[in-house]
């Protein structure tokens, strides 16, 4: 995600996302999206993304640069085109559920959840250009956690150091 996102700790406080460091705590939240397995990433649909709030600790810190960087609503959320997202959309079989999905796959109408657990439609996509410093967390137990407010998948590459 792009610097200055701002990370949930708990369900009201937030740092951004520049200042985690490897132990460091993050809100997130339990279900069948926690994974790293890419495979099950791409095959995950379901119907609801109910579970229980859980914190993760942050177990890598990754600080790059991109010009390939997508806004959500008009910046609301920031992030590399292809970091892993749960959102609810249609599907080609015209199934609607929520998958795991990075952000370039995104659509005007789809939908993420944010930290109170209401849906956010998204209601604009701009592609950016110019040169962003950006950083990638892993986490664990959990794979998940909020950014910008919204429930997102801490997608770490697995061939990253």
């Amino acid at each position: 995600m792009v610097e200055g996102t701002p990370v949930h700790i708990n369900a009201t406080d937030t740092v951004l996302i520049e200042t985690l460091q490897v132990g460091d705590q993050v809100y997130s939240k339990d279900g069948g999206f926690n994974t790293d397995d890419e495979n099950l990433m791409h095959t995950f649909a379901s119907d609801n993304i109910i579970g229980l709030p859980q914190q993760a600790t942050v177990t890598r810190v990754y600080q790059a640069t991109s010009n390939q960087v997508i806004s959500i609503n008009n910046g609301m959320f920031k992030a590399t085109k292809d970091h892993f997202m749960i959102v609810k959309q249609e599907a080609s079989d015209a199934s609607i559920a929520w998958r795991i999905r990075p952000l370039y796959i995104c659509l005007v109408g789809d939908y993420f959840m944010d930290v109170d657990g209401n849906e956010v439609e998204i209601t604009s996509i701009d592609e950016l250009t110019e040169e962003f410093n950006v950083w990638k967390i892993d986490t664990e137990p959990a794979d998940v956690f909020y950014a910008g407010g919204i429930l997102t998948h801490n997608s770490v590459p697995i061939n990253n150091p």
